[in-house]
């Protein structure tokens, strides 16, 4: 009987099968028991342990269930468990400032009961694979993550009452087909990637994250059009577009005008890119990458005078490069490899910054050509 005991830690015992009684170790605070993989079960007089702040079962793979907890618990760690469920007393449970549910790959559900867990940072979900559905979550929290949960099929639109969410990730969430129409204003949320899942469309409603600074949406795969809503995120700097081959047609994008920045679109199916690209002044880096389809650039590409970069490989029907009819000064990378590319306007002397310029793979450009734009400050000339 051991009633003074505080802390206990029998981590790493990869043969225990079950825990030792400590029904009579009422001061107990600390229970560490990660890393036991044989161990299958935790008694149920572990809610009765009410000075119980701390428990560590993270990587016990056969623990398949849990007894109900006791009011004081603050940190539960059970990540690579193989629970099936939490226990109901767990999500009204205000003490709770810390809860790891991580790649729980047998997790189907969690409670339904109002969430009152005290998580003020960050709620991971990653790697639930099992995770079929869940309604409240954790109200304070500033980043949700929930990548791979693979059985998921929709969001609840109570995520909009996520008032501190600054950050949603949902890539590799290969079910998801409709982002939920935000309700009310998510005032915070700096962050959204969908890359990965298979979204259609965005709801118009996506004006109401009116801070969301990066969009992303890489790999989505049968995502046809972006509202004209989008033109309102007046923060947005980066919009990732690759990948995306039913996407045909963005020139609402480019009424984002000040803040954009990084605009990738490599591999869709654009065909050109609209002269109005002028008007995303910010822009450092167009990357319209393998979009196999665009065959030209607007000449006012020119007016972009912040661009750093601009990417071109494997844009197979792109044979002509426009007159450059003003100097571009921070412009310091030119990829060209693997077009259609025949010849370089003499006006390439106005890349002034120029350090890499790639044009390996170009089986039509004219060599003898290639001398008009051998500049000393090229450093990279490929």
């Amino acid at each position: 009987m051991l009633v003074n005991l505080q802390v206990i830690d029998l981590s790493h015992s990869h043969y225990l099968t079950e825990v030792p009684n400590l029904s009579g170790s009422l001061k107990i605070v600390h229970i560490n028991l990660c890393g036991c993989p044989c161990l299958v079960e935790i008694p149920w007089y572990f809610q009765h342990l009410h000075k119980l702040t701390r428990l560590g079962l993270a990587a016990c793979w056969s623990l398949k269930y849990l007894p109900e907890m006791p009011g004081s618990i603050k940190y539960l760690d059970l990540q690579e468990t193989g629970i099936k469920e939490l226990p109901e007393s767990v999500w009204p449970n205000e003490n709770i400032s810390y809860l790891n549910i991580r790649y729980c790959k047998d997790l189907d559900k969690l409670p339904s009961n109002m969430c009152k867990l005290k998580v003020s940072d960050c709620f991971n979900l990653d790697g639930c694979t099992s995770l079929g559905k869940f309604s409240e979550l954790p109200k304070d929290i500033t980043t949700l993550s929930l990548v791979d949960c693979k059985r998921l099929v929709s969001l609840p639109t109570y995520i909009c009452k996520l008032k501190y969410l600054e950050e949603l990730n949902l890539s590799s969430y290969s079910k998801l087909e409709n982002f939920p129409e935000i309700l009310e204003p998510m005032e915070h949320l700096k962050c959204l990637n969908l890359s990965g899942t298979v979204v259609k469309e965005l709801h118009s409603s996506i004006e109401f994250l009116p801070s969301l600074k990066r969009l992303e949406l890489e790999g989505c795969k049968r995502l046809s059009s972006i509202p004209k809503s989008i033109c309102k995120l007046k923060y947005l700097t980066k919009l990732d577009l690759s990948g995306c081959p039913e996407l045909e047609n963005f020139s609402k994008i480019l009424e984002l005008k000040e803040h954009l920045k990084f605009l990738y679109l490599s591999g869709t199916t654009v065909k050109e890119l609209p002269s109005l690209i002028e008007f995303l002044p910010a822009l450092k880096h167009n990357k319209p990458q393998g979009c196999k389809r665009l065959s030209s650039i607007p000449g006012n590409i020119c007016k972009l005078k912040y661009i750093e970069r601009l990417n071109l490989k494997d844009c197979s029907r792109f044979s002509k490069f426009p007159e450059i009819l003003k100097p571009m000064e921070l412009l310091v990378s030119l990829s060209l490899n693997r077009t259609a590319i025949e010849m370089l306007p003499s006006s390439i002397e106005n890349l002034i910054s120029l350090q890499t310029l790639d044009l390996s793979g170009c089986k039509h450009l004219r060599m003898s050509l290639m001398v008009s734009f051998a500049q000393p400050h090229c450093k990279n000339y490929i």
